[in-house]
């Protein structure tokens, strides 16, 4: 091997204080490959010192017998002629790209080397000479000066290599522990604190085993990010048991809870906790263990997760997501994560580094001094695809493993356990994050990405409706038949996994409809068992009092109009009822004997105008939209509405309504109806689209119903936000307060674009005018005081919709709720022997909403109590009293996993429940034997 002149590489730089860090890509990854090639232990033995760097502007005078690497991002800043220069010397001056390896080979040429050198001892080099250009880094960008003693520092360094090529394996691990401690040395001189690195591998449905094979021979803590679903294929292939035993044995770690990532933020609490559930399954029937730190690569992070997390068996939460759409930061590394219901859990709150760009690397140091100096600690996360890193990656694995000079490789729960409780809680509100849902679906060209929504959420509301039929009847006869009750939790999954698909929610909702219909016509038999005459039976399985209106057939006996019955009038194709019916109750209607007399009291309007006794709305005659919306306390104008197109940008986006028809469907004591017809036409009379809706009103209801249909003529382009059919709502109050709801909960809506799947509401104290949405979840505000609920974009093929106008109605979920489940009534029943009409369960709180009942069971089948998951809607305590028509004994606050209780109070049979802000909860009640 020949002997040269130490190495030199021109950086395009004045001093290491002002290293050229911010390069991306290949001229990053050119900086780091020449700096670290230089450090092969054949170029050190052939030189006999360190390589040393010049100003790119200011080459060495001197350069005969020398190699010199020009970074490909500096070459073009070369001087003229340096290059002759350098070969006639009989110097080697080489371009450093990306391709460490073809350096290094390029290089090695210079010296002729006897003999190459094993692979890991070169990589142990290479990697001392990335750990010395980021502690040199580290230490400028701490403003401290370097302390390091050259010159003993690089005997060592030669020394080392001296021993690589003499094959004395223990002398220069030696020699190089001693350069490593020697760095951390100086790195510990102006921050004396751990810095801990966490390799995070996101695992992609399974493709080929080959591609997760290199994390397998990694002896380092590897955090694998994956829902659950994702190891079904990786676990059946032929590496499965090696997997599981990496599990077993703890070099792997599995950071994720659910089955499936979802959007959450668009879906009940019921969807994000069976989909925590059957995750927790799904990870122990795969891989033996079940996560203990939550994560997510698609975006989904929400305000609910802390509470369900933590009565899941979480422990803590990588509070950052790999994909599109906004989320807040925590103002540490590790962040105490409050949820809606002021419960924490702890979090790592920093958004993972890019594992597969050089400039990671590069600007490793700066990253690293940037934590230290506002969070007075160090953490980064490194997220990767499975497979090969770069070499750059493995150079940093090499350093942990000799030293902590730029950290060591943690695991996600060693973090959180072990980093100091920073004192500091992050509470996070609903409207800071910001979904890419919508935008997403139109790019990728998927259909029906806004009616996907509504059929869910009908769905989801129906699953619940399913629940409260089957403990009602499981009630009644004191049991629970296996062979004949119906599988909610299989009903839950169905509606979950088809909510972003269109064939898929259209099949899920065929099969909860049947599902509601048996369950309604099992209750209703249960009900009706001994029972005498016939008659309908309207069944209310939600946990407050409905007041519904449903049509029975003209040949029918008028109903009395007493409780529960408010109101009942003929019209010419039937009876329109209107009926209160209990929660988790029922009313009989009869359909023998002789009918009542009508009732007294005008019509519900007239033309061109509904009213009943709590407001007025009047239908524009030349739009054919809601002209007034008012109270009789009040004449002022509460909102006015219309649909639309917006076209794009300018000084007039919008189309105008113009009405064909108006016309007056039904109007009887107990039921208005009113339809129009017309035209979406521009500003120059063009017409673009076409319109139907029907608006609706009954006796004794303070919501107006809108349902109709619209098209579009205009293709419409691609951005979702400014191009869309919408219903335009403008109300008077510019400073009004508006609030949408959140996984069922009411929390403030932003400024410019909303999610409010159930309801959007308008407050001007004391007034309160809500929007019931009916699911059509995306909603932009052009002004303070206007909403477009986007009814159309591109790739919908949906073109009816279903809103309501609810007037002062204190309690949006309830009424959302009922709003989407449809009446159930069933026919040719005989009255209960309890009576025309009952309840059999109760929920006293009004801000609290039922999500979900299950009956209790003994070893016999026998049914002794029940479980009901509640949930406060409106951000304020609430005591809740659980009655049912059977005495209560005890009650106990339960976790979803059924490992802890908290004990209620239990008076005259009833369960007392206190409830914090937004809690969701799961309450267990037995009766008396």
């Amino acid at each position: 091997m020949k002997s040269r002149r130490p190495s030199v590489i021109l950086l395009p730089c004045h001093s290491l204080d002002d290293f050229p860090v911010y390069h991306k890509g290949d001229d990053a990854a050119g900086l780091l490959s020449g700096w670290t090639a230089l450090w092969h232990p054949q170029l050190l033995a052939a030189t006999g010192e360190l390589p040393t760097w010049h100003r790119i502007d200011s080459p060495p005078a001197e350069v005969h017998d020398q190699l010199i690497v020009v970074p490909q991002v500096a070459y073009g800043n070369l001087a003229t002629g340096f290059a002759a220069r350098v070969q006639e010397a009989g110097g080697k001056l080489l371009r450093a790209t990306g391709d460490r390896d073809t350096l290094i080979a390029a290089a090695l040429e210079f010296v002729e080397p006897d003999r190459p050198l094993a692979d890991d001892v070169v990589a142990d080099f290479l990697a001392l000479g990335y750990c010395y250009l980021q502690v040199q880094l580290l230490t400028r960008h701490m403003r401290y000066s370097s302390n390091l003693d050259l010159i003993h520092f690089g005997q060592q360094v030669v020394a080392a290599a001296h021993a690589a090529l003499a094959e004395d394996g223990p002398t220069m691990r030696d020699r190089l522990q001693r350069c490593f401690d020697l760095l951390t040395e100086e790195r510990e001189h102006y921050y004396p604190v751990d810095v801990r690195l966490i390799d995070l591998v996101v695992l992609p449905p399974f493709d080929s085993a080959e591609r997760l094979s290199p994390q397998l021979d990694e002896t380092h803590a590897v955090n694998l990010l994956a829902p659950a679903g994702n190891w079904q294929g990786w676990m059946n292939g032929p590496d499965g048991p090696k997997y599981r035993e990496a599990f077993e044995r703890g070099r792997w770690q599995a950071v994720g809870g659910e089955d499936a990532e979802r959007r959450t933020p668009l879906l009940g609490p019921e969807t994000l906790l069976a989909g925590l559930v059957r995750g927790r399954a799904e990870y122990e029937r795969l891989i033996g263990v079940a996560p203990k730190v939550f994560g997510r690569r698609r975006f989904g992070l929400h305000w609910a997760y802390p509470q369900v997390l933590l009565r899941s068996g979480i422990v803590g939460a990588l509070h950052a997501t790999l994909d599109d759409g906004r989320f807040p930061e925590g103002l540490q590394l590790k962040t105490r994560w409050e949820g809606s219901d002021r419960g924490v859990i702890d979090a790592f709150a920093r958004v993972p580094q890019d594992a597969s760009l050089a400039e990671t690397y590069l600007k490793f140091a700066i990253r690293i001094g940037e934590m230290l100096d506002s969070d007075h600690a160090a953490a980064m996360a490194l997220v990767r695809w499975p497979g090969k890193p770069l070499p750059f990656f493995r150079d940093l694995l090499r350093v942990a493993h000799y030293c902590g000079a730029l950290g060591r490789f943690v695991s996600f729960e060693s973090f959180l356990r072990e980093h100091r409780d920073p004192g500091i809680t992050d509470r996070f509100l609903s409207d800071q994050y910001r979904s890419p849902y919508l935008q997403q679906a139109v790019i990728r060209g998927e259909s029906d990405p806004l009616s996907n929504s509504t059929r869910y959420w009908s769905n989801a509301h129906q699953v619940a409706a399913i629940s409260g039929l089957e403990l009602l009847r499981e009630t009644l006869e004191g049991r629970r038949d296996a062979a004949t009750a119906i599988d909610v939790d299989r009903l839950q999954a169905l509606t979950d996994d088809a909510e972003e698909s269109a064939d898929g929610s259209r099949s899920a909702a065929k099969t909860v409809a049947q599902s509601l219909d048996t369950a309604a016509s099992r209750t209703a038999a249960a009900f009706g068992r001994s029972g005498k005459g016939r008659g309908w039976l309207v069944l209310n399985p939600t946990g407050s009092v409905r007041r519904t209106g449903i049509r029975l057939p003209l040949d029918a006996p008028l109903p009395a109009v007493t409780r529960p019955i408010y109101a009942a009038d003929r019209a010419a194709d039937g009876i329109d009822v209107v009926v209160d019916v209990p929660a988790m109750g029922y009313v009989w209607i009869p359909a023998e004997g002789k009918g009542s007399a009508p009732m007294s009291g005008p019509p519900l309007g007239e033309e061109f105008i509904l009213r009943n006794e709590f407001f007025e709305t009047t239908i524009d005659r030349a739009s054919g939209g809601i002209r007034t919306y008012h109270h009789y306390d009040v004449r002022a104008n509460r909102l006015s509405q219309q649909l639309a197109i917006r076209l794009g940008d300018g000084e007039t986006p919008y189309t105008r309504m113009q009405a064909d028809s108006i016309e007056t469907l039904r109007l009887n004591r107990a039921c208005g109806e009113i339809e129009s017809r017309g035209r979406l036409v521009t500003l120059d009379d063009r017409t673009v689209g076409t319109f139907r809706q029907r608006f609706r009103i009954l006796r004794g209801s303070r919501i107006l119903e809108i349902e109709g249909e619209v098209t579009s003529d205009e293709p419409l382009k691609s951005d979702p936000w400014k191009s869309y059919v919408c219903q335009r709502l403008v109300w008077r109050d510019q400073a009004a307060d508006c609030w949408r709801d959140s996984s069922q909960v009411r929390v403030a809506a932003g400024p410019k674009r909303v999610e409010a799947p159930g309801y959007f509401e308008i407050e001007f104290e004391p007034r309160r005018t809500t929007l019931l949405t009916g699911g059509l979840t995306f909603h932009r505000r052009p002004e303070s005081h206007h909403l477009d609920s986007l009814l159309k974009v591109r790739g919908e093929t949906t073109t009816e919709f279903r809103f309501g106008l609810a007037l002062d109605v204190p309690h949006g979920s309830h009424l959302a709720q009922h709003f989407r489940t449809p009446p159930i009534v069933v026919a040719d029943v005989p009255c209960p022997p309890q009576g025309s009409t009952g309840w059999l369960f109760h929920v006293d709180a009004r801000n609290v909403l039922a999500t979900r009942w299950q009956g209790l069971t003994d070893e016999q089948g026998r049914t002794v109590g029940y479980r009901v998951r509640l949930l406060e809607t409106l951000g304020r305590p609430a005591k809740v009293r659980l009655a049912s028509a059977r005495e209560a004994v005890s009650g106990a606050k339960v976790d979803f996993v059924g490992d802890r209780r908290e004990a209620c109070e239990t008076t005259d049979g009833k369960v007392l429940v206190e409830m914090v802000p937004n809690e969701f909860v799961e309450v267990e009640v037995r009766w008396q034997g």
